[in-house]
């Protein structure tokens, strides 16, 4: 006989707390969900610790509730179920962040991954400088050869470049990159070719060569 009255009582309490880990599990994929959408990872380390802030005052606060549920006989039962936020609402957090990633939804993993230099370009090349060529030469080289004139919406590379880098060092050689677009024509490639190995400043060019993998300057 206490069986069949207990039975759904266990029952109705087993729900209430299914119900509550869901809505744990929800809220938290809601605060990924949102931090997901940020674009870069310098903007998502503010909305990481907005986020802690906020589960922080929600777990208080469910705790708070939970031992005001302690003094009830008859809703003690379920103060546990508000004890558990201080793990399942985290949980909730890092599993949904990490299912976000899984599947590329995580917008500011995508705009922050490093790339090795050419790893992105088919075609690329390494410019090493002369020696005693000083820092404003290489900008000013750099300036000329990579970047079209500043219009109002400022510098942009020239017509088939689509990433450049400088300040590079290839056995005690200063050196910059350029990386062509998988668009970019042999004549946009030759030209800037051209216009590189005409400074005075040049040294050598090499061609679809990482700088790490460079064994011998002169």
């Amino acid at each position: 006989m206490t069986s069949s009255v207990s039975n759904p009582t266990l029952n109705r309490r087993r729900n209430a707390y299914l119900i509550t880990a869901s809505l744990y599990f929800f809220i938290g994929y809601l605060g990924a969900n949102e931090q997901a959408k940020v674009a870069s990872g310098y903007a998502a380390s503010y909305w990481f610790l907005g986020n802690l802030v906020i589960g922080f005052y929600l777990i208080a606060l469910l705790y708070l509730i939970g031992f005001i549920l302690l003094v009830p006989k008859n809703l003690r039962w379920f103060a546990p179920a508000l004890f558990l936020s201080i793990v399942l609402l985290p949980l909730g957090f890092l599993i949904s962040l990490k299912t976000l990633s899984f599947f590329g939804k995580v917008h500011y993993e995508k705009e922050d991954r490093m790339y090795k230099f050419g790893e992105r370009s088919p075609k690329s090349l390494i410019i090493i400088f002369k020696e005693r060529t000083s820092l404003e030469q290489h900008q000013q080289f750099i300036s000329e050869v990579f970047y079209q004139p500043k219009t109002e919406s400022g510098y942009s590379h020239v017509d088939g470049v689509c990433e450049s880098l400088g300040a590079l060092k290839v056995q005690d050689y200063d050196a910059v990159g350029v990386g062509f677009c998988e668009d970019s024509t042999s004549d946009q490639q030759a030209q800037l070719k051209a216009k590189a190995k005409s400074s005075s400043i040049v040294l050598k060019i090499f061609e679809d060569v990482r700088p790490e993998d460079i064994k011998g300057v002169k």
